[in-house]
């Protein structure tokens, strides 16, 4: 019985990598760096890359991910300034969000999730020519959240 499991299971998983490889994205482990910590919250980076193996392209990103180091509600708010080819290009400030205690909110490369937490690096073999130059999230807050 337990060699049928471990047949299913091995036939399982080779259905889901198809198709995955159908659905054009891929995705590699990622690796966490520091970027801001205090007492409160903690910011990390990660590069990430999704690929789109039909057309040729290949997306490069930075993922934001989040954590909110406290037993209490806060809401997070900070600025990304972005400089593409050399040039400063924007400075969204982000609408401010809420992390509940000890919750993580991390970014994703997914096109049809909100780009709060992503930064866009550069394009291979594409039409966008925009490479990442420079960057920096400013003006990092955190409000604990009163009720």
């Amino acid at each position: 019985m337990k060699a049928r499991g471990n047949t299913l299971s091995c036939m399982l998983v080779f259905c889901i990598l198809a198709f995955q490889s159908l659905g054009q994205t891929t995705a590699t482990t990622l690796t966490w760096n520091s970027y801001y910590e205090n007492d409160e919250l903690r910011i990390e980076l990660a590069e990430a890359q999704r690929a789109d193996s039909v057309n040729g392209i290949f997306n490069n990103y930075l993922l934001i991910r989040v954590t909110n180091k406290t037993n209490s509600e806060i809401d997070v708010s900070f600025q990304k300034k972005l400089s593409y080819n050399m040039k400063p290009s924007s400075s969204d400030a982000i609408q401010p969000f809420r992390l509940l205690a000890g919750e993580i909110k991390t970014g994703s490369i997914d096109p049809a999730t909100d780009k709060t937490l992503r930064i866009f690096v550069n394009q291979y073999s594409g039409m966008n020519k925009n490479v990442l130059t420079d960057y920096s999230l400013t003006e990092i807050s955190s409000t604990t959240v009163i009720r």
